[in-house]
């Protein structure tokens, strides 16, 4: 666990959060660890439908992350706060944006978002016939991580519980002076 910098309040918080504690400010499930894909999980060749566009980094430009937010409102229909989420997120890790695309359209959305301003990049999530793994020199698909909720505390409960076995023993202990 890593402590990050909230990218609407500031604060300091787990990069595992699902959301800031200081703000609420959602954030987006890390990007998992790469790993070869498995047979089952490689597209074939052949399946037009195997690119996927990912913002690579977080534009450095005020300007370049409005316009981005812009284009990716227009282009992919999601809303401000989505579209803003994705951009700050960035900053964390890779984004996929859309996956399941041609290679025509993913390089037509992907020209889009650099125009704006963007760090952006076409994925192929399939591999060459034959090839036992990932083909080298080329980068798999990105993943996103899973979203995991762990409890690392007592939660309320127990926290409720340990305050109240706490003034108990507090007070039994000031009974006997």
């Amino acid at each position: 666990m890593a402590l990050i910098k909230c990218p609407e309040c500031g604060k300091e918080i787990s990069d595992l959060a699902p959301a800031c504690i200081h703000c609420g400010y959602p954030l987006p499930p890390r990007a998992a660890e790469p790993f070869p894909p498995s047979d089952e999980e490689l597209l074939s060749p052949d399946e037009p439908n195997r690119f996927s566009v990912v913002l690579t980094s977080q534009c450095a430009d005020p300007e370049n992350q409005k316009r981005t937010v812009r284009v990716l409102i227009d282009e992919l229909g999601i809303s401000k706060a989505e579209a803003e989420a994705y951009v700050d997120n960035a900053e964390l890790g890779p984004v996929t944006l859309r996956d399941g695309m041609t290679q025509e359209s993913a390089e037509l959305l992907a020209d889009t978002l650099q125009r704006a301003g963007a760090h952006v990049q076409v994925v192929d999530g399939g591999r060459r016939e034959g090839a036992a793994g990932p083909v080298p020199g080329e980068e798999g698909p990105v993943q996103p991580a899973p979203a995991v909720y762990t409890s690392s505390g007592l939660g309320f409960g127990g926290t409720v519980l340990a305050v109240v076995v706490g003034v108990v023993v507090a007070l039994v202990i000031l009974s006997f002076f």
